[in-house]
């Protein structure tokens, strides 16, 4: 042999030992990836039976080595997969391979007979001829359970009547339920990706929002019993929340859970509660006030007509029993209208009063009422006040449709009122013909010279059994309903009322309603129609 050639057969043996080392070390090396790798592998030959079984595989599925080589696949997968089961055996023929994914989900069987979900993925390989498989089955069990709860979550927080919002730690908006949708009225896709405080405009102060933000930081949990944000449409909402740091297995925030509740409805009813209560005290007081005012407007005419009635005997002079009947027949007269006032309002309020609409002459009305007022004049002493009828001339002959006896109630009760309240100067009563919005009124009014009420006091006086002086020492007489009578008969005949007055200068009411039937047709939109809106 020569030289040459004995070096070339020593070089490919050195070549040949080299390459068994690099396999013994790449067989050692897979070994060692299979004995040690966490999840089963298993290997196959092509009729399914077991040929190797990793240590994880022992744990995982409780089968020795031993005890498992030798048999089928399929005596460690359910029945219960059975579709997934046949396409796994078509993987054990050639004509099935290049169709079918090879990666299932399905129930392994373990030796004490529990079944547990696994991922089962695997590759074949071809040596000398023939197919092998190699299985990797990993233990699904935590996933599936994890999985589980999130779609629970998930479902309980779509079907949940509380606003749930979760955000990255810089608060960009990462979630919100579809509560958040229905009560905000923005949709995900529009807040999904956005600053929290730039979407949710709250209405709260800044050292609330700081002291919000450095308790999330610190890994606490942030309650807030009340506040508020605003809708997409600018409205705002009232709100209890509470919002939680997320973290991950390190202690690390990932995220925040915000949980939201609309308590709206609630301070509404809080609202109207509290608004019930301070009426019901308001109502307290005011009954206290009506009692001990009848107890002093009865009292003090009883007190004359009996004491009065008393000291008349056979032998009393007829001048004296004729000044004694006077004063009786008027005190009479003053416990009858307190008696009348008071049966009006109850009928009013118990619902049970008719309208009687006819056709009526406003000039004719006029007239009666200037007779009854010019009597009561006289009556009270109060003759030195002029009062005036102020009718414009292009009206002289104007016809309504009106129930003419509330109507005369209306004027003769605020006429009343003009009188009693003024000492000197003059009290008028009138109307005007305006237009407005297509609509014909006529506005009446009833002006004074008299004290004056303070803006303040405008809803006060309208109230029943209340004057501005509700005292025992006040100048006037009276149950204080005069006003509360004539606000609710304009309100039954669909009219509106208010008034303008001002301390020392005296007061005008007025009240209009719509016209249904007038005879003129020369109506101006002059007069009071700056003042039609305005309604106590």
């Amino acid at each position: 042999m020569e030289k040459n050639d004995k070096e070339t057969i020593e070089m490919l043996l050195a070549e040949n030992k080299i390459l068994k080392e690099k396999v013994l070390k790449s067989e050692k090396l897979n070994e060692a990836i299979v004995e040690n790798a966490t999840d089963a592998m298993v290997s196959v030959d092509y009729d399914g039976f077991i040929l190797s079984w990793n240590p994880a595989a022992e744990r995982m599925l409780g089968f020795q080595s031993n005890e498992i080589v030798g048999k089928s696949i399929f005596e460690i997968i359910s029945n219960k997969f059975e579709i997934k089961r046949q396409i796994l055996q078509g993987y054990f023929t050639q004509g099935h391979r290049k169709h079918i994914a090879k990666n299932f989900e399905l129930l392994a069987i373990r030796k004490d007979g529990k079944e547990i979900p696994v991922e089962l993925s695997f590759s074949d390989w071809q040596l000398r001829g023939n197919t092998y498989f190699v299985f990797g089955i990993r233990d699904i069990t935590e996933r599936k359970s994890n999985e589980f709860l999130l779609r629970k979550l998930d479902l309980a927080m779509k079907n949940s009547n509380d606003i749930v919002i979760m955000t990255d730690p810089d608060g960009i908006i990462t979630y919100v339920n579809p509560q958040f949708t229905k009560t905000y009225g923005y949709t995900a896709c529009e807040v999904i990706g956005r600053f929290t405080p730039r979407v949710l405009k709250g209405c709260n102060d800044d050292d609330r929002f700081k002291l919000l933000w450095q308790t999330l930081k610190n890994k606490k949990s942030f309650k807030m019993s009340h506040y508020q944000n605003k809708r997409k449409d600018g409205s705002l909402i009232d709100l209890e929340s509470t919002i939680d740091p997320i973290l991950d297995s390190g202690n690390n925030v990932i995220g925040y859970l915000g949980i939201q509740h609309d308590i709206s409805k609630r301070i509404k009813y809080i609202a109207e509660l509290e608004a019930a209560i301070e009426k019901g005290r308001e109502s307290d007081k005011l009954k206290s006030e009506f009692l001990a005012t009848m107890s002093h407007e009865l009292r003090t005419p009883l007190n004359a007509i009996i004491g009065l009635s008393g000291l008349i005997d056979a032998d009393s002079p007829m001048n004296e029993i004729l000044e004694y009947n006077q004063i009786i027949h008027k005190n009479g007269e003053h416990l009858l209208k307190l008696i009348e006032d008071l049966f009006n309002i109850s009928l009013i309020e118990s619902g049970k009063v008719k309208i009687h609409n006819k056709k009526i002459g406003l000039a004719d009305l006029f007239d009666d009422v200037y007779l009854l007022m010019k009597d009561y004049q006289n009556t009270i002493g109060k003759n030195h006040i002029k009062f005036n009828l102020k009718i414009p001339s292009e009206y002289k002959h104007i016809t309504i449709y009106i129930d003419e006896l509330k109507l005369k109630h209306i004027l003769i009760n605020l006429l009343k009122n003009a009188f009693k309240f003024s000492e000197n100067g003059d009290v008028n009563l009138g109307f005007n013909v305006c237009q407005e919005d297509g609509k014909v009124y006529i506005t009446f009014f009833v002006s004074d010279t008299g004290i004056g009420i303070e803006e303040a006091h405008y809803d006060l006086i309208f109230k029943g059994f209340t004057q501005v002086n509700n005292s025992y020492n006040r100048l006037h007489e009276g149950l204080g309903i005069g006003l509360t009578i004539v606000k609710k008969l304009v309100k039954l005949l669909d009219g509106n009322i208010w008034i303008d007055s001002a301390i020392g200068k005296g007061s005008t009411f007025f009240f209009c309603f719509p016209i249904i039937n007038s005879e003129s047709q020369n109506v101006n939109s002059d007069g009071f129609t700056a003042k039609l809106l305005r309604n106590f």
